[in-house]
């Protein structure tokens, strides 16, 4: 359950608890662990998509106890990592009946083995549970990506089958947009463009249904300098260290596809000792700075952090920027950072000070970054300078 404050508005997992009468929707998420996610979801982009929507009155409900690997926003699911549809369905139908949920995304068959059949008997299953305890539950099964031909059109045919005039059954065409090569980390799994594809195929479902149950109430406000430059592109840059073929140069390429990496992965993490890595950009000149927006990667957790600044080398560093706890409200991985500050400096330095491991102790995260952008007013010369808000992947757009 996430609590949030929106302009003096008390929520509780999309429960108002101030003077609204807006009725809260209960989403669940059923699948594997591409639903569950590994570091990174798409149920992650869902939640933001939302509230930056104006879909405010939403509760993500499940009570799985894996996936919690972001912080700041609503984690629950009930999906179930390795698990085949013939799974997911009998595991699911307890929560299916205590928490009633009023629309249902199903993601599952990956990891199926014993047979189309068995797979389609499995989703009747679901749908039958989920139909008994809310008859005009809105219904979106996910095509599998990894599934062959037969998958695809059965599970296009359940669409006919199981649509009903109190309960509508749709697909969610995941497949014909997929490519194993770029959308994934392993062939199976969703990297960030993944995620991406996934979210924006569960957002043509989902938009219009939250605008049957209510109308959108004032969305969440995300500032961000869309008149800046960043003068971060083309700079001399160094790191403290870098992961081979991860350099510092891949976090000021205006791509968020490419990232600095410090290090790989470590499984033991009572080992290492607390994140100390650092990003520096020398902008070549005494700058006036107005900030700047960190990108994470999509191998974050929840970042503290600090920035600093000096006009010369042999200047001490000036610290602007002091977030260096790890919490839910200091760093969102993917969304991003933006800080605001009046500054004249030449270099720009960004020290990772905490890496916050969330729910799940088995896996240290190194610090990397995405895009590390430092803006400022318009220079006069801007031949080499890109808006710091023309990057549409920095934010997600909201159609």
């Amino acid at each position: 359950m996430k609590r949030i404050i929106i302009k003096g508005l008390l929520i509780i997992a999309g429960t108002f608890i101030l003077a609204q009468s807006v009725p809260t929707v209960k989403i669940m998420f059923l699948g594997d662990s591409i639903t569950e996610g590994r570091g990174f979801n798409f149920r992650y982009l869902l939640w933001n998509r939302c509230l930056d929507s104006g879909f405010t009155f939403i509760d993500f409900v499940g009570d799985s106890p894996r996936g919690n690997y972001l912080l700041g926003y609503d984690n629950d699911h009930q999906s179930y990592g390795g698990a085949s549809t013939f799974h997911i369905s009998p595991w699911g139908s307890a929560a299916i009946a205590s928490m009633k949920p009023d629309i249902a995304f199903i993601h599952a068959g990956t990891n199926d083995r014993e047979g189309l059949e068995k797979s389609l008997n499995a989703i009747r299953e679901m749908v039958v549970n989920l139909r008994a305890q809310k008859p005009g539950v809105y219904i979106v099964l996910a095509t599998i990506p990894t599934k062959g031909n037969d998958y695809y059109t059965a599970y296009n045919n359940l669409a006919t089958e199981l649509y009903n005039g109190m309960s509508t059954f749709a697909i969610a065409d995941v497949k014909t947009v997929w490519d194993d090569k770029t959308d994934t980390f392993d062939t199976v799994h969703p990297n960030l463009k993944g995620c991406m594809k996934i979210a924006d195929k569960y957002w043509e479902h989902l938009a219009p249904v939250l605008r049957w149950f209510n109308p959108p109430l004032e969305p969440r406000v995300r500032e961000f300098p869309e008149e800046s430059f960043n003068y971060a592109i083309d700079t001399a840059v160094t790191a403290s260290r870098s992961l081979n073929g991860f350099g510092p140069e891949l976090a000021f390429d205006g791509d968020e596809f490419t990232y600095w990496t410090a290090r790989a992965h470590v499984i033991d993490a009572e080992t290492l000792p607390p994140a100390v890595d650092w990003l520096e950009v020398d902008l070549g000149q005494v700058t006036l700075l107005e900030g700047t927006a960190v990108h994470w990667t999509i191998t974050a957790r929840n970042y503290g952090y600090k920035i600093d600044v000096r006009s010369a080398e042999e200047d001490l560093w000036e610290t602007v920027v002091e977030k260096t706890v790890a919490t839910s409200e200091t760093a969102f991985p993917f969304i991003g950072n933006v800080d605001y500050f009046d500054k004249e400096a030449r270099y720009v330095r960004l020290t990772v000070t905490d890496v916050n491991r969330g729910n799940d102790d088995w896996f240290k995260f190194p610090a990397s970054v995405s895009e590390f952008r430092v803006f400022g007013p318009e220079p006069v010369n801007v031949s080499r300078r890109i808006k710091a808000g023309a990057n549409e992947n920095f934010i997600i757009k909201v159609p």
